[in-house]
Parts: structure tokens; sequence; C-alpha cells
């Protein structure tokens, strides 16, 4: 199940970003359960697999502008033939 979630959230976030939203997974919820489901009313049968953010980014603020380096792809997939 987790695995699904985690798709969904992958795609969300590109249909997001795709729109010119930003967004930030927070799988940090997880760990404040009790914190969150009091906050926002999430009942005790339920559970918090992760939060997501979004919004649109200020360009302004210097952290916004931050952005991951990534690794060739070569370096993660193993290409078969």
């Amino acid at each position: 199940m987790a695995l699904d979630i985690g798709m969904y959230v992958q795609t969300l976030m590109l249909l997001l970003s795709s729109r010119g939203i930003g967004s930030c997974a927070q799988a940090a919820l997880r760990a404040y359960e009790d914190v969150t489901r009091e906050e926002i009313g999430i009942p005790a049968e339920e559970h918090i697999l992760c939060g997501l953010s979004f919004g649109y980014e200020d360009l302004d603020v210097p952290a916004n502008g931050t952005r991951q380096q990534r690794e060739v792809l070569e370096t993660n997939v193993r290409f078969v033939e």
C-alpha cells in the first residue's frame, strides 16, 4: 500500500509542477501522528502515512531557488538489452 501511495503522491506532485504549483512531501508527519490528528480532526481509526504541502512559490525568497543536483541516469539505472 505504501508503494501505491508513493506513486500517487509523486504523480500528484508532477501534475502540480506542470501547473506551476510547488509542492513538498512530508513523511515526517508520520512521526507526529497524534499531534497532527488532533490539530486537523483525523479520527483515531485512521492513520497518517504522509502529508503534502503545496502552493505557489515566492521566487523572491532565496530558499525557493534551491535545487537538488541529480546523479546521471546511468548511476542509478542499469540498462539490459
